[in-house]
């Protein structure tokens, strides 16, 4: 009997350090499931080709425990335990946010720079079309109340607020987007992007205030 768990690891490349890569909005549940039972042939061996079925839920880069149980008719059996590093994706979609200042506060009726960066799973730049673009607006009570783990529920409820919704293409890997929010809104903002056909998503939770508040001590 073969078991895998998958847990997350964090997802980076060299040189785009300061690119996120995963995405709060996604909810990932690590759990131990079996991928093979069966039993070894005369020679005491077998082979078989596991199937994974976490693209499009894991945030990013993952790794693999794989456990092993072989049993003697008896009842009593041997067990071997390994990991590997795993990518459930092809294309991987960073997120660069300005930084604001010192606090990493951004201020309203400023035009906010966003950067995108596409590359594939050994960190080579490629293009990628169709990305798509959201900014949600978080309600005061659910981001008061509420912490990351239930972030995908916001996203995919009736009640979530998107102030840009826009697609681009990445060329040489890059691409970039603006958005500004005016006075008197603030507050916290996720700021999403997505690659529909790839199914990598990455995201970035934002906080905007009025100029006046953001210069004080």
């Amino acid at each position: 009997r073969v078991s895998v768990n998958f847990t997350n690891i964090e997802t980076r490349f060299d040189g785009y350090e300061e690119f996120n890569f995963s995405d709060p909005a996604k909810s990932f549940s690590p759990g131990e499931k079996e991928i093979f039972n069966g039993r070894l042939d005369e020679n005491g061996e077998t082979t078989f080709t596991p199937e994974f079925f976490v693209k499009g839920t894991s945030p990013g880069k993952l790794r693999a425990t794989f456990t092993s149980r072989c049993f003697e008719k008896g009842g009593d059996f041997s067990i071997d335990q390994f990991s590997i590093p795993y990518s459930p994706y092809n294309h991987y979609i960073g997120l660069k946010a300005p930084k604001g200042n010192r606090y990493g506060v951004l201020v309203t009726d400023t035009l906010q720079n966003f950067e995108i960066i596409s590359l594939d799973e050994s960190g080579k730049p490629v293009d990628l079309k169709g990305i798509e673009v959201n900014v949600y607006k978080l309600d005061w009570r659910w981001w008061w109340h509420s912490s990351g783990e239930n972030l995908a529920s916001f996203v995919g409820s009736t009640y979530q607020k998107p102030v840009l919704q826009k697609t681009v293409n990445t060329t040489e890997g890059k691409a970039q987007f603006s958005f500004k929010i005016t006075y008197p809104d603030w507050g916290r903002f996720l700021v999403r992007v997505n690659d529909p056909k790839g199914l990598h998503s990455s995201g970035r939770i934002i906080y905007i205030d009025w100029p006046g508040w953001v210069s004080r001590s």
